[in-house]
């Protein structure tokens, strides 16, 4: 095992012992299930589990099929497109509907290039306007509603949904002398709904709860003693890989345990190959937090399987559950950490060349495992001369930092056809 240790990355070990703690993690060898850890900080900001925040997090499709989970497309919205495409069980083609769906394809389409648009523009608004710790100053859902920001995208958006609702309510009526289940299916859309606050204002979305107490998590984390964990491992050449961190398919993710935005890389393969190498990564809190989703989610129709109208523009099995689908995973399960420290410990030589070197590159921050940890100076990792040719540097989470999320376990939907 000692020849193949530098072989691995840092995830594989971590995902190890991960799966050691949650057997739940690791799929049962028929691909059903697919973990990914989070390419990039994503905090746990939900206060309960209907909240705005838990409805965003939730209710995320994973951009990639294998890799790193980078939340993506609205379930729900990819999901009510998959509902008004499918064909009723008899397989008549009734003209009206055909031409309202249709209709609807053109709009969602319009959509969709409006939202792309207001996305762009967000960005480039969100890169002016920041918070103390970088991050934007509104999420994307808030600036829509924002006066100084995209309200006019948002009135557009707006009318667009609420032309769809027209026509979604007139095909269900057509759906209900076709197929029972499927208009069922349909009405659920606009009925099984929440209420969320956007922008100060309370709206309508469909039911998406993250079940588990945070809050309560938290205020107990908060109350271990310096020495107590949830989470505490050591990886080091003894370590061994007893889970492949399977993805969907074969692919290939380049992803730099250390990044900060003025593009410093510290090389990870060199770290992991040192004859020193030798990590304990603790956490006070490690909890996995289950999504559910009200009645107006049907999971059969969510089926690489599913037949939909013939004439429907742009719109395939592929589309929903392809390498690039709107539908290919569907986040189950959300891995939540709090307070994690990483102390690393390396030869002098490494220490020097990989971390003293980079102390006067004016580096603000250090991702680690997709965890931030403040970098003001090489002092700021206490590094420790450990006396026989080794040094310790420690990561450590700010006293008032918050739980984030570490990692997503998602149901497969992929079609491999």
């Amino acid at each position: 095992m000692a020849d193949d240790f530098g072989k691995k990355s840092q995830y594989e070990y971590l995902y190890d012992a991960l799966a050691n703690k949650y057997p739940g993690l690791v799929s049962a060898g028929d691909g059903a299930y697919v973990f990914q850890f989070s390419q990039g900080p994503q905090g746990a900001s939900w206060i309960t589990g209907t909240d705005a925040n838990a409805y965003g997090i939730a209710n995320a499709v994973p951009v990639d099929l294998g890799g790193f989970y980078v939340p993506g497309d609205s379930l729900d919205n990819s999901y009510s497109t998959l509902i008004k495409s499918i064909k009723p069980k008899d397989g008549q083609d009734n003209p009206a509907y055909k031409k309202k769906l249709i209709q609807v394809s053109d709009l969602s389409s319009q959509e969709i290039t409006l939202r792309d648009a207001a996305t762009k523009d967000y960005y480039s608004w969100a890169a002016n306007n920041t918070k103390s710790d970088g991050t934007p100053a509104k999420s994307f859902d808030e600036w829509l509603t924002y006066a100084f920001g995209g309200s006019s995208w948002g009135v557009k958006m707006n009318e667009l949904a609420s032309q769809i609702d027209e026509l979604n309510s007139e095909m269900s009526a057509i759906l209900k002398t076709m197929d029972a289940g499927l208009s069922d299916a349909l009405s659920n859309l606009g009925t099984d709904t929440m209420p969320i606050s956007r922008g100060g204002k309370a709206i309508q979305v469909p039911a998406v709860t993250i079940l588990g107490d945070l809050a309560s998590d938290k205020s107990r984390w908060d109350g271990y003693g310096t020495d107590e964990f949830d989470f505490d491992i050591t990886i080091n050449k003894d370590a061994v890989i007893k889970y492949p961190w399977k993805t969907v398919y074969e692919t290939t993710v380049k992803h730099d345990c250390f990044e900060t935005s003025v593009e410093t890389h510290v090389n990870t393969s060199r770290i992991i190959a040192d004859v020193n190498y030798n990590l304990r990564f603790t956490a006070k809190g490690l909890q996995g937090y289950q999504v559910s989703r009200g009645k107006w989610y049907y999971p059969a129709y969510v089926n690489p399987n599913v037949q939909l109208v013939d004439g429907i523009v742009g719109l395939t099995n592929d589309s929903f559950f392809g390498v690039n689908g709107s539908l290919h995973l569907i986040p189950e399960t959300i891995l939540v950490m709090y307070r994690p420290t990483i102390k690393l410990t390396v030869s002098e030589q490494t220490y020097k060349q990989q971390f003293a070197a980079n102390a006067d590159a004016g580096l603000d921050w250090v991702d680690f495992f997709s965890f931030r940890f403040k970098f003001d100076t090489i002092a700021s990792l206490q590094p420790v001369d450990n006396g026989d040719g080794t040094t310790t540097i420690t990561f450590s989470s700010p006293e008032n930092a918050s739980p984030q999320i570490i990692g997503v376990t998602s149901k497969v939907v992929y079609n491999e056809n």
